[in-house]
């Protein structure tokens, strides 16, 4: 298939549909000249919104499905069968949109200043949209060089709470760098007022496929700091919950229990979950988004996190399955021995508690977030720990 890239004036751009305005401030805002190329997408919509814009070029294309790490079966069906017409150059579903990238936009000089992306040619790219019914929505840009390859993900926000999310995760990624395993170094960054982005290198590899928590246990065991102890209520997210939970029952059970329990801090990820993993084909664990993170977190959680999350929002577990295996986890041979390197071997039910607390009352998710307050009741009435 033919360059996507064609040389084109302003007045001869196509209009772009409300769900794809953000292409109009990305690539055209603030330019001080006309000089611009004509793009090719090709949109994919989910539950009628734009969720996946794909280069015209099939490698590319591909390239950019990876952006989207589908975990449960019938999604994981479909993104295979998608990779076929377009590795093929056959027709396949969505619609095609063309729109104007001017070349002294400042964002558009940014992507081509990444390294591995060619600074005489136009930036070549797919897009993964965010959630547009979220005050924070984020974009996802996938960079690629002149071979088709891709070099670097570019993560971008156009509105206030986008800039508080992106800011944060970029604080953290920076200060962590190189300190710890698994985590992405941003590469460069971009601040325009209106737009705020990152970027890190691309990394290839697939989401983790089976529960067994050997493949990312070691890597939390890494996160813990061994050398330093500090009472939980002295932590970040559990001063959040004693600000938001101060009247929840539950709480403040847990709170005359364990506030003062002395644990090891950790590295804490905040949504560490299947998707937002990669691993490579040498075995590589690299986590990505961590708008979430903290970097003194509270041991256990990112652990609660990818059992609790996926049974949830993958396996559509009920509440009592849910239950059980929540006990199961803290009888597990694997999480009692990094309880104990953490300091909480003591009381495991207690921060378990907190954790699903903090889910339901202070991220409160769009999806799963019932169902983590139906575990939280029916645990909290086993375990006879407060009334939810």
């Amino acid at each position: 298939m033919g360059s996507s890239w064609h040389y084109h004036h302003p007045e001869r751009m196509e209009s772009i549909s409300p769900g794809l305005n953000f292409l109009t401030s990305l690539f055209t805002g603030n330019a001080q000249s006309d000089r611009g190329f004509e793009v090719s997408l090709r949109v994919l919509s989910r539950a009628g919104r734009p969720f996946l814009l794909l280069p015209r070029e099939p490698r590319e294309a591909v390239a950019t499905l990876a952006l989207y790490a589908p975990q449960t079966t019938r999604a994981q069906v479909a993104r295979a069968v998608l990779r076929w017409p377009i590795r093929f150059s056959s027709p396949w579903p969505g619609q095609t949109i063309n729109f104007e990238l001017l070349l002294d936009s400042p964002f558009v000089q940014f992507l081509s200043s990444l390294p591995g992306v060619a600074a005489s040619e136009p930036p070549r790219f797919g897009i993964l949209a965010g959630n547009p019914a979220s005050p924070g929505q984020r974009f996802l840009l996938i960079c690629f060089n002149a071979e088709h390859q891709p070099v670097a993900v570019v993560k971008v926000a156009l509105t206030q709470r986008g800039h508080e999310l992106i800011q944060h995760e970029q604080s953290l990624l920076s200060a962590v760098a190189s300190r710890f395993k698994g985590v992405p170094a941003i590469i460069a960054t971009f601040d325009s007022g209106e737009i705020h982005a990152f970027a890190i290198p691309f990394f290839s590899g697939n989401s983790p496929r089976k529960s067994d928590p050997e493949q990312w246990a070691s890597l939390l065991d890494s996160w813990v700091d061994t050398q330093h102890t500090v009472a939980l209520s002295q932590l970040p997210n559990w001063r959040r919950l004693q600000q938001a939970c101060a009247t929840h029952p539950v709480f403040q059970a847990l709170d005359r229990r364990i506030e003062k329990q002395q644990v090891h801090p950790c590295l804490e990820h905040g949504d560490f979950t299947p998707w937002n993993i990669k691993i490579s084909a040498e075995g590589v664990c690299t986590v990505l988004d961590w708008e979430r993170g903290e970097l003194n977190g509270i041991p256990g959680w990112d652990w609660f996190h990818y059992a609790i999350q996926t049974a949830i929002l993958v396996r559509r577990q009920p509440t009592l399955a849910l239950a059980n295996q929540a006990e199961a986890l803290l009888a597990a041979d694997s999480f009692k021995t990094y309880a104990t390197r953490c300091g909480f071997a003591a009381f495991p039910r207690e921060l378990l508690l907190s954790y699903l607390l903090h889910v339901v009352e202070i991220i409160k998710p769009s999806e799963g977030g019932i169902e983590t307050g139906e575990l939280l009741t029916e645990l909290a009435r086993r375990w006879q720990i407060g009334s939810a």
